[in-house]
């Protein structure tokens, strides 16, 4: 999920302020799992957005985020100074990551892997940014101990791929 600082009228001015403060993502972990606990949201969510494959296509639904982020995801996170996984990758974010993992189907992950780029023929699947150096930056956490969520390659992957769906 990415917000914007409410000082900017738009993404589009955030972005092109370069202040660190501008934009914040809350990052949520997911992993493909056949599962009692299949966040019903997010896949309602996906369904409705895996029908936008070209550039300029469009939907509008409500999303409650409430729902999709609760009271005990927001108990325990990570946050750090960083950028956005998308060229320019502007340093320009707040990153907030929930230690919780939610879990979805694999036909839901499927749904989001099969998402063509705006040639409508490169699939989005892939092209995730590299993990990137700290770089002198502190990852801070708001919990005691140690964290329960493992960041796999998949986990990773689907969180950057929905980082930019939910961007558009």
């Amino acid at each position: 999920m990415v917000t914007v600082n409410t000082k900017y009228a738009s993404i589009g001015d955030a972005l092109a302020s370069n202040n660190r403060d501008a934009l914040a993502v809350i990052g949520i972990l997911y992993t493909a799992q056949a599962s009692s606990n299949i966040n019903n949201v997010l896949t309602e969510f996906i369904n409705h957005a895996s029908s936008l494959t070209y550039a300029g296509n469009y939907t509008t639904e409500n999303l409650n985020f409430a729902q999709l982020v609760t009271a005990d995801d927001m108990a325990s996170f990570y946050t750090y100074s960083g950028s956005l996984t998308t060229p320019g990758c502007n340093e320009i974010v707040t990153w907030i990551v929930l230690d919780r993992v939610h879990y979805i189907t694999p036909e839901t992950i499927n749904s989001v892997t099969s998402l063509l780029g705006e040639d409508a023929r490169t699939p989005i699947y892939g092209n995730t940014r590299p993990i990137q150096q700290l770089n002198g930056r502190t990852v801070n956490r708001n919990f005691m101990g140690s964290g329960t969520a493992a960041l796999s390659g998949s986990s990773s992957i689907v969180l950057l791929v929905l980082t930019s769906l939910l961007v558009f």
